[in-house]
């Protein structure tokens, strides 16, 4: 179940396993998508593993389910080294724009 899952990926990214770790939140959310701790969790998990392009997929899903959890996201230092980027930043913009309808 989704948080047998979610308590697996906390313990592999304490490990500092991150591309794990953002493959056991994705089992997370299979079983519960819209849960809000393992969308973090792998948004998180995939920009510490500096996977630029799952992190890309994965907020484009995002920022049309949660805009508001997106602009959050793309709001943590973490993803500060990703924002430079034109496809990022227009993530960004789309959140905003989500946000306010």
């Amino acid at each position: 179940d989704a948080v047998t899952w979610l308590a697996f990926a906390r313990r592999l990214e304490v490990q500092g396993n991150f591309h794990h770790a953002a493959a056991a939140y994705q089992q997370a959310l299979i079983r519960d998508p819209y849960h809000r701790e393992a969308r973090v969790g792998r948004a998180e998990t995939l920009a510490r593993a500096d996977d630029a392009e799952e992190l890309y997929r994965f907020l484009h899903e995002l920022v049309f389910s949660d805009p508001q959890l997106t602009l959050e996201l793309l709001g943590r230092a973490t993803f500060a080294r990703y924002l430079p980027a034109p496809r990022f930043r227009a993530l960004a913009d789309e959140a905003r724009t989500q946000a306010i309808d």
